[in-house]
């Protein structure tokens, strides 16, 4: 081979692998905006949350649920979701603060409640008939 072949042969390598690069890093660059782009966008979606959480605190208003309220919620996700009393309990624990309730009861006290306000229907449907 011939020194000008010889220095053809390693330009064309050269470039070709500068080209690739090239890609590479843009393709690179363009991801990393994307997600900067992204990034930004979920902390201030966050941040206007918080506000609005914020300004719901400010506003003292939280509803607070009656002791029946409770109790039929706690039916309905015993009966119509099909989950069980201690998850029930969980569930109210969760939904505790958009409730209003200030202590969550415990698995027990949804059975007791729930037995009672069955036990209830039971007498007042019997006595109807």
């Amino acid at each position: 081979m011939s020194t000008v072949s010889k220095l053809k042969k390693s330009r064309d390598s050269w470039k070709k692998k500068a080209v690739e690069r090239g890609k590479n890093e843009r393709c690179q660059r363009r991801e990393k905006i994307r997600m900067r782009k992204e990034r930004d966008r979920c902390r201030k979606e966050a941040r206007e949350a918080e506000g609005e959480l914020e300004r719901e605190r400010r506003k003292g208003t939280v509803p607070v649920c009656k002791k029946e309220d409770v109790v039929h919620i706690a039916l309905m996700l015993f009966l119509v979701a099909r989950i069980s009393f201690r998850a029930v309990s969980g569930v109210l624990g969760v939904l505790a603060g958009c409730l209003g309730m200030p202590k969550v009861p415990c698995p027990q006290t949804v059975v007791k409640t729930t037995r009672n306000r069955a036990n209830k229907r039971c007498q007042s449907h019997s006595t109807a008939h």
